[in-house]
């Protein structure tokens, strides 16, 4: 099995988080929050589509290809639940690494005051 090239992923991870706005704020919204939280309730605290939160969690195959998703580049840990209800999603620690290093090299503010602001 070939080893992956650990700054070839993090390359990879940064461009996926620029290239979508909303898979960042997920992320920015995760880190603020730092507990398990639903899809919806992301959705509605940062105002982004339920549709596109589930996108920038999971990928949906349109918008949000699977692979660039939080959850599959393990920025995100999902908690599936099994009995029907929602699954619920929290920041890793190497989400926390991303994160802290968008906020502190980039100018993620104004991504940080629209995540947060119907907390």
């Amino acid at each position: 099995m070939a080893m992956v090239d650990e700054g070839l992923e993090r390359k990879q991870i940064l461009y996926n988080l620029l290239k979508s706005k909303d898979r960042a704020i997920v992320l920015l919204y995760l880190k603020t929050i730092y507990e398990y939280v639903t899809a919806k309730e992301i959705s509605d605290a940062t105002g982004i589509d339920y549709s596109n939160v589930v996108g920038a969690l999971k990928g949906n195959g349109k918008r949000f290809k699977a692979e660039r998703a939080l959850v599959s580049t393990g920025l995100a840990i999902c908690e599936e639940t099994y009995d029907g209800g929602p699954n619920y999603y929290k920041i890793s620690d190497k989400g926390m690494r991303y994160a802290l290093f968008l906020e502190e090299h980039l100018q993620v503010q104004p991504m940080l005051d629209h995540a947060t602001k119907k907390i």
